[in-house]
């Protein structure tokens, strides 16, 4: 998230960049915005994001 104290969101953001360069790989990278480095109170938004990044990899629809 962009409250992350241990790993600093722009460094994140780096590596995912620099994974897909160097990999030729796609990385699916987001922001969750007001998430700390344990997504305190934002669990539900990262499963949802997990289920739709599963979900679009194995051409099946997310569950509600």
């Amino acid at each position: 998230g962009n409250h992350d104290e241990l790993v600093p969101e722009a460094s994140v953001a780096q590596f995912a960049e620099k994974l897909a360069s160097q990999l030729n790989i796609e990385v699916a990278y987001k922001t969750i915005d007001g998430a700390n480095h344990f997504l305190n109170s934002h669990i539900d938004t990262f499963t949802g994001y997990v289920d739709e990044y599963l979900s679009a990899r194995l051409g099946t629809k997310p569950q509600p």
